[in-house]
């Protein structure tokens, strides 16, 4: 649980993919996973390089906790947008006129975050029913490797 506090957001988001892989039965632990659907602060989140915000990745933990702990209340977020490609981030900056003096990695979280700030990421509402993480969790599903 110490990595869900961590001040590095890719320790974060680590965890709750982790979480959201093999979720246990703890209520602190949902609490803590809770708490992170608000956090909107901008990392790598997946190789190929995708950069999106924590809470993205919350929210599958939340709904893979609250299915084994027997909540069927659903993970949403509003105002959401799902992990995007370098490429794509560079594709909204041009069109938008946004630049940054970083490079690599760096570079493109900063345009990400001016883009988020002046709302121009496309944006959804997400939402993950437990009932669908328990299926994906099931080991004897017929796609199951």
């Amino acid at each position: 649980m110490r990595q869900l506090s961590s001040a590095d957001p890719n320790a974060r988001v680590r965890s709750l993919q982790a979480i959201a892989e093999r979720p246990i039965a703890d209520a602190t632990l949902l609490a803590e996973c809770e708490r992170l659907l608000d956090d909107r602060e901008i990392c790598l989140v997946q190789i190929p390089l995708r950069f999106g915000e924590v809470r993205v990745e919350a929210v599958g933990a939340v709904a893979a906790l609250r299915h084994v702990l027997g909540i069927e209340t659903p993970a949403v977020l509003d105002n959401a947008f799902f992990p995007l490609t370098v490429d794509r981030v560079g594709q909204l900056s041009r069109t938008a006129g946004i630049e940054s003096s970083l490079s690599g990695p760096e570079g493109t979280i900063d345009k990400l975050r001016q883009l988020r700030m002046n709302g121009q990421v496309p944006t959804l509402t997400i939402r993950r029913e437990p009932r669908e993480m328990g299926e994906l969790l099931d080991p004897n599903r017929s796609d199951a490797r």
